[in-house]
């Protein structure tokens, strides 16, 4: 009886000891300080420049949680700043990542501002250059490979307040998106995708809106059956129909366009 209940303190203690380093381990962990390699890794994948001001913090358990504020990606080659977000907050389950389940219960992201630019020698600055181009390898027919999700469900996608700049410098032709506000879902299977919008566009207010099937069987290379509209003063348009991955990325289906003035749209 004695050893049995010492093996049961024993037995005990190791728990409290593991479930101590669960929860504890990521409050102690220093997590800006992998800032540096994460930009690092970011600069010789893209060739771009990666500055998190604000402070980077990781939650592993019972959830994945992630969080960064004052995000930066800079253009060195034309010295623009290519995005740029206030806040980055995301909630992942950890569990379904065992069953190759990517199950997103949240991911806001608060204030970006995307500023895409054509120089006048025609190189936009979002153009991506690796520092070292990867070996090349062998890599086996699409129908062979197991895709490395199963299932993808996003709850809940928000992006507030957000603004897109586009400038292209050899025609002199500008286009600004702001005050972008859109709220999408990514459901489990049986419930439809929902994207809903709003944003001015070159001070035209627009609304955007998508439906379509769960995305989880296009990895499968089933069809993605999707509806689209573009709805503002001077546009509308919508778009029905499908999409696939295999035998190759395509779509079909119609699109109808309205434009209550040709003149207005193009200038």
């Amino acid at each position: 009886m004695l050893f049995r209940s010492i093996a049961a303190w024993i037995a005990a203690g190791v728990v409290a000891v593991l479930l101590a380093e669960v929860f504890l381990a990521p409050v102690l962990i220093d997590w800006d300080g992998f800032k540096p390699r994460i930009a690092e890794a970011v600069r010789d994948a893209t060739g771009k420049e990666l500055r998190i001001d604000g402070p980077l913090a990781v939650s592993l358990f019972p959830a994945i949680e992630v969080s960064a504020t004052g995000i930066h990606l800079r253009d060195s080659v034309s010295n623009t700043e290519v995005v740029a977000i206030g806040r980055v907050a995301a909630k992942v389950r950890l569990w379904p990542l065992l069953t190759k389940r990517l199950v997103i219960d949240s991911f806001v992201i608060s204030e970006p501002e995307l500023n895409l630019l054509i120089d006048a020698d025609g190189r936009p600055n979002w153009a991506i250059a690796p520092a070292a181009a990867p070996e090349p390898a062998e890599v086996a027919p699409s129908q062979d490979r197991e895709p490395p999700l199963r299932d993808v469900f996003l709850a809940d996608l928000r992006i507030e307040g957000g603004r897109v700049s586009y400038a292209d410098a050899r025609s002199g032709q500008t286009l600004v998106a702001e005050d972008i506000t859109l709220a999408a879902s990514l459901p489990e299977p049986g419930r439809r995708v929902s994207l809903a919008g709003q944003l001015r566009l070159n001070d035209e207010p627009t609304k955007v809106s998508l439906s379509g099937d769960a995305p989880g069987g296009v990895l499968n290379g089933e069809r993605l059956g999707i509806a689209a509209s573009v709805e503002s003063r001077l546009l509308s348009a919508r778009y029905e129909g499908n999409v696939t991955r295999r035998p190759t990325m395509g779509a079909d289906g119609g699109i109808e366009v309205d434009i209550a003035s040709h003149a207005e749209l193009l200038a």
